[in-house]
């Protein structure tokens, strides 16, 4: 969802949900 429009408000979760993907190597 990081690419919507809603990405500057929810970049904080945007950089957590990459982050837990990257770790679960999703």
């Amino acid at each position: 969802d990081c690419q919507k429009e809603d990405w500057k408000k929810h970049k904080g979760d945007c950089k957590v949900l990459k982050g837990m993907a990257n770790a679960w190597g999703i």
